[in-house]
């Protein structure tokens, strides 16, 4: 996973939004080697980190979030069915 956003540095189209959801919200913890590119994502090139506050809650991990913001899973579907274009990994 960590391979995947470091290219996604380098390349030349950034996506608008990056939607964590179940055990993908892990990856905004400091122990994550992704962590560092998701931080230069959001800062550098304005795109939007969000991560369920549902999920972040059933893990316990709400506090430990280095980067992104916490939203309803609402949120994130709406954002989801008004992009034209969604990448699951």
């Amino acid at each position: 996973m960590r391979n995947f956003f470091l290219k996604l540095l380098e390349a030349s189209k950034k996506p608008t939004h990056i939607l964590l959801v179940e055990r993908g919200v892990k990856l905004l913890q400091p122990e994550f080697l992704v962590i560092d590119a998701l931080k230069v994502l959001e800062k550098e090139y304005d795109v939007e980190i969000m991560a369920c506050m549902t999920c972040l809650d059933y893990y316990g991990i709400k506090d430990r979030i280095e980067v992104g913001k916490i939203v309803g899973m609402i949120d994130i579907i709406n954002i989801m069915h008004g992009s034209d274009k969604v990448i699951n990994l």
